[in-house]
């Protein structure tokens, strides 16, 4: 099931490059390499952004005695990421960084039209096993496709 679940899901979210592939390394997620990572690119005004937050916070509070990390990445121009999480009212961690550092993550060529959000799941091993199309991806908004996604990552090799 985790198998084929990960397979349709790495087939939907077509990216700019292929996964499974290893991580790039990025500031904030260098301190959870080890965990299963929900990597959240966002815009502090995008209503889809706003919304899959909450709905990350959800599972995050549900699931990070499991080992789920998630980090959320406001990058639109002056964000204020603390402001951004007390708004949702989120307790993972939210930083702001730069356009450069999403486009280098998702492996999106600068200067791209980004959809929000924009989400990356990487497992225990350091390696995306699925992430959002350059455009967004509809799919990866669905509470249950989250659900789905990040408990089969939670139960891959430790």
């Amino acid at each position: 099931m985790k198998t084929v679940l990960l397979a349709v899901l790495s087939a939907l979210c077509i990216s700019a490059q292929a996964v499974p592939r290893p991580a790039p390394d990025l500031e904030p997620f260098g301190a959870h390499r080890g965990q299963v990572v929900v990597m959240a690119f966002m815009i502090t005004t995008c209503t889809h952004c706003q919304a899959v937050s909450r709905e990350l916070e959800n599972l995050y509070t549900e699931m990070k005695d499991r080992g789920l990390r998630v980090i959320g990445c406001v990058f639109d121009e002056g964000a204020d990421p603390l402001a951004f999480s007390r708004k949702q009212q989120l307790s993972y961690p939210v930083t702001s960084v730069p356009r450069t550092a999403v486009e280098q993550f998702m492996g999106i060529a600068p200067g791209s039209r980004i959809g929000t959000p924009q989400l990356a799941f990487v497992d225990r091993k350091g390696t995306i096993r699925a992430q959002s199309a350059v455009q967004g991806s509809p799919l990866l908004q669905s509470p249950e496709v989250l659900r789905s996604l990040i408990t089969a990552l939670l139960k891959g090799p430790q």
